[in-house]
């Protein structure tokens, strides 16, 4: 992981639109991670990026603040973690907004750490 990340790890998407979509132009993806094994649901714009099913990608967080990663990225949203709850067993549970677009992230405590209650972050992802 690079200095200015909070967390990076590579995600393998699991399902896309489950549920239904959300809203017109925006998918939301099921992924889970290689490394910290966290599980991820994220809402993106899929008029202008597309994230197919079983596909892998690279996600990086970073502050608000350090923008030197966005040009090695294909998809790149800025948001703020709005809430933060623990799950059982030894699960934290991050979320983030990014303009009405949502983040859940869980994984455990020790891997999102950097992930602090109304910090502004962005949110960084490139297909593999």
């Amino acid at each position: 992981m690079n200095q200015t990340q909070i967390l990076y790890d590579e995600f393998q998407v699991t399902g896309v639109d489950t549920q239904g979509k959300p809203f017109n132009n925006v998918s939301r993806i099921e992924a889970q991670s290689q490394v910290h094994k966290l599980s991820l649901r994220l809402d993106y714009n899929s008029q202008i990026y597309n994230i197919p099913n079983g596909r892998k990608f690279a996600l990086a967080l970073t502050g608000i603040d350090n923008e030197s990663l966005i040009p090695e990225y294909d998809y790149v949203m800025s948001g703020t973690i709005f809430q933060e709850d623990f799950k059982q067993p030894a699960s934290l549970i991050i979320y983030a907004s990014f303009g009405g677009l949502l983040m859940e992230l869980i994984g455990a405590p020790s891997h999102l750490e950097g992930l602090t209650l109304d910090s502004d972050i962005y949110l960084h992802i490139k297909l593999i």
